[in-house]
């Protein structure tokens, strides 16, 4: 494990020092209660989160007091429908999530994180570990030119990097016949652990008989020890795309081979509990078959999306529920051309996909029985085509894609309700990057945004670092 100074955080407090108290000292709160689990059993690409907010003093969603809290009526409050000093905004309301939330503008910048620019790097996923902790996980290049999966735990408050660790399957540089070793997605469980999926390269004759890439998975504490590393062999090549854990502690590990699309349940001491593997009706192929998200759903259960290789030998959507022991509860294979990304859960039940076809994205709503309630096509518009997504609990769904401004690529999040209409548009501008592209989301419990990525500071793709930053619903 690196130390800590092997690598520097930077954090933009200027939004949080402009904003002061939101409201009166002297008004009655009461803490967030939305539902859809707490962040250490969500986690991954497509995490669930609570609905947090303003609150009133009859108790509410979280967050700040509802207009007329300051009950010796002196001085403004957030709420009052009035702009005072420390506010962002104040639309006169509690509601959360609708442009204004604690009278802070939704999608401002909280606080920011950048590793340095040497060594290369980049976030693919993101977790909440607790409150105050944000994990990220993807790679690094290390000292031989080959790329590395790369694990590490800020503290948002103090923007200071708790631990780092980083890991080589053979340390083959890519000039040399090497390929990349990836974290693809991590998770955090309640004591504040993590699980990292992802693949590697693997040289190890007892395990292969020539270099080839392995499904991988390794599970930290909370102060980043390595707990336990699975390695997993097959005659093909084999990728990890999504780890998520349920409420008893059940750890789910998705991917795929070309022969067929996997998922796989460990305990917590990684121990293997069960497999599920699904294949499709065509000629398989590289990464033909594969399960790219999952999230945890009611009665220690998961949800998966992917794709299927099909009779035609092109890709087709692949979504399914499995309960606890691994028993399919409904599944859906459509859609010759298209394959599934992401998936989140609402607080009822309620699933949300998303996924991509050749020149477009699509968003989808499931009932918890698997009934199709509505399918969007390019939810963003024809020109922006989304690449993460997280649900709040209450059903709200945060798409974040990337467009071109003129000057740079850029990311941008747009927060839809739970039918499918938009309640806000933010361009995300953090930092000193130039080119900043967005890779991950993940939905805080207090319902904060956290969203990172890969970017470049003179946009001339020779020095990408990893970012992260936490936003305002």
């Amino acid at each position: 494990m690196l130390p800590t100074n092997a690598i520097r955080a930077i954090c933009l407090l200027a939004a949080i020092s402009t904003l002061g108290p939101a409201c009166d000292d002297t008004a009655s709160t009461t803490p967030a209660t939305g539902g859809g689990g707490s962040a250490p059993t969500g986690g991954g690409p497509a995490g669930t989160g609570g609905l947090g907010g303003e609150t009133s003093t009859a108790g509410g969603s979280g967050g700040a007091p509802q207009a007329g809290a300051n009950a010796g009526g002196a001085g403004p409050s957030c709420g009052d429908g009035e702009v005072g000093p420390g506010e962002q905004c104040d639309d006169g309301n509690t509601e959360s999530g609708d442009g204004c939330s604690d009278c802070t503008e939704s999608g401002s910048v909280l606080a920011y994180f950048e590793l340095p620019g040497s060594p290369e790097s980049s976030f693919n996923s993101l977790a909440w570990a607790g409150p105050d902790r944000l994990a990220a996980t993807g790679v690094i290049r290390d000292a031989q030119g080959a790329l590395d999966v790369l694990v590490v735990v800020f503290e948002v408050s103090t923007a200071q990097v708790l631990w780092m660790d980083t890991y080589d399957g053979v340390g083959v540089p890519e000039n040399e016949g090497g390929t990349t070793d990836r974290g693809t997605d991590v998770v955090a469980l309640a004591d504040g652990s993590l699980v990292v999926s992802g693949y590697e390269l693997v040289s190890d004759p007892a395990l292969v008989a020539y270099p080839r890439e392995c499904i991988w998975a390794r599970r930290y504490s909370a102060d980043g020890n390595v707990l336990w590393t699975k390695q997993m062999p097959t005659t093909n090549i084999g990728r990890a795309g999504t780890v998520s854990v349920n409420e008893d502690g059940t750890i789910f590990v998705g991917g795929g081979t070309p022969a067929t699309a996997w998922l796989r349940a460990y305990n917590q001491n990684g121990a293997e509990m069960w497999t599920e593997l699904q294949a499709g009706a065509g000629v398989s192929g590289n990464g033909s078959n594969r399960i790219s998200g999952s999230v945890a759903t009611a009665n220690s259960g998961v949800a998966v999306v992917g794709a299927l290789k099909g009779a035609s030998n092109v890709s087709e959507y692949y979504a399914a529920r499995f309960n606890s022991d691994g028993e399919e509860i409904w599944s859906e294979i459509s859609n010759v051309g298209e394959y599934g990304g992401r998936i989140g859960a609402a607080a009822d039940g309620t699933l949300f996909t998303l996924g991509w076809a050749a020149t477009t994205g699509f968003l989808r709503k499931y009932s918890d029985a698997g009934d199709l309630q509505w399918h969007l096509d390019s939810p963003l518009g024809a020109m922006r085509h989304p690449n993460t997504m997280s649900v709040w609990g209450n059903g709200d769904v945060l798409l974040g894609t990337n467009f071109w401004n003129g000057t740079n690529d850029v990311p941008e999040l747009t927060r839809l309700d739970s039918e499918g209409g938009v309640r806000w548009t933010k361009e995300i501008d953090p930092g000193t990057l130039g080119y900043r592209h967005i890779e991950a989301s993940v939905i805080a419990p207090d319902g904060r945004i956290a969203v990172g990525g890969r970017g470049d500071p003179d946009s001339a793709f020779l020095a990408e670092r990893g970012w992260a930053a936490v936003i305002a619903q």
